[in-house]
């Protein structure tokens, strides 16, 4: 490395050096295997040096020259993809859905499957799995709106909207929060919950839950 660059077809201690580093740090060659450090920079050090170089926005050219190197000496171990996504799956399957009893909107959930049940076949919905997917994008948007809990739900004009409603229906000063049904009975459960944990900080999230489940105790 007399020029102080690496490049295919090199060989000594500092490619060894190289592939060290790139085990290290978690990069490996196109097949995920790791690299040997035998000192020669073939092609499978040449796909472990161009990956580090995309993920840190450098010319992806498989030459380890000034800038690789000073990136290489500063970066972190690399996540494998499939480890970042089975932690964001394990996360998600700690989280407790809307209809769990455990999430601290699960009562205000509970009232618009109430009230969405009260339609009946004004409801228009195809089975239970839709009603339930609309009472989860309601406890949703009820929510972000400020609402406490959920009286009753109706019906816009056209029929293509839903109204979450705390207050008597005839009572000018009641509150209500607004969802297109076709996007209300789209949105999964899993969908509504964490759209809830990411646009609702958790102080807030709870206090609606405990000043609902004292209306539903009187």
């Amino acid at each position: 490395m007399a020029d102080g660059v690496l490049r295919k077809n090199e060989h000594g201690p500092d490619v060894t050096a190289l592939q060290e580093r790139l085990n290290a740090l978690g990069y490996t060659d196109a097949q995920g295997q790791p690299l040997g450090t035998d000192g020669k920079f073939g092609d499978r050090t040449l796909q472990a040096v161009q990956a580090f170089q995309r993920d840190h926005q450098l010319s992806d050219d498989g030459i380890a020259g000034r800038d690789t190197f000073k990136a290489l000496a500063g970066a972190q171990p690399r996540q494998p993809e499939h480890a970042a996504a089975a932690e964001q799956r394990d996360t998600s399957s700690r989280q407790p859905l809307l209809s769990d009893q455990a999430h601290p909107q699960h009562a205000m959930y509970q009232q618009a499957v109430g009230a969405l049940e009260k339609l009946g076949p004004a409801g228009g919905f195809k089975d239970r799995k839709e009603l339930e997917q609309a009472a989860g994008t309601l406890t949703h948007d009820a929510s972000i709106s400020g609402l406490t809990r959920i009286d009753h739900v109706t019906p816009n004009k056209a029929g293509n909207g839903l109204f979450a409603v705390e207050g008597r229906l005839d009572d000018p000063a009641h509150r209500r929060a607004y969802v297109d049904r076709d996007q209300a009975v789209q949105q999964t459960l899993e969908q509504s919950t964490q759209k809830l944990r990411q646009d609702l900080p958790t102080g807030i999230e709870q206090e609606p839950a405990r000043e609902t489940n004292r209306a539903m105790a009187m």
